[in-house]
């Protein structure tokens, strides 16, 4: 992404603090991450695919079967490819058999 709010742009020097770069982690390094206006998010993409491995959650954090809000919530599924859902990646038709799951953003 090279657009507003990618690695370097001038956005980051004349809204953004050195102490708020901070707070946010923000590198600009060719990592792979970027930061994006949710708008030019929209315009640019229509899909998006989560998959982040977890380490074990401590019991502790979960408020009321909740991850606490400053941690990552997970949905688990657990099974098994079979010849009726496993259509591979997305390069072969048979793709669509693949589990599929809708991620809904809120305003929130």
């Amino acid at each position: 992404w090279e657009g507003p709010w990618s690695d370097g742009a001038q956005e980051w020097e004349t809204a953004v603090g050195r102490r708020a770069k901070e707070k946010l982690n923000v590198k600009f390094e060719n990592d792979g991450t970027f930061w994006m206006q949710w708008e030019d998010f929209q315009a640019h993409f229509n899909k998006i695919y989560v998959c982040r491995i977890f380490n074990e959650v401590d019991p502790s954090s979960l408020r009321g079967g909740r991850a606490a809000a400053s941690e990552w919530c997970r949905y688990e599924v657990e099974g098994e490819w079979t010849d009726a859902t496993a259509g591979g990646c997305f390069n072969f038709p048979e793709w669509r058999r693949n589990p599929q799951y809708e991620l809904r953003c809120g305003t929130d």
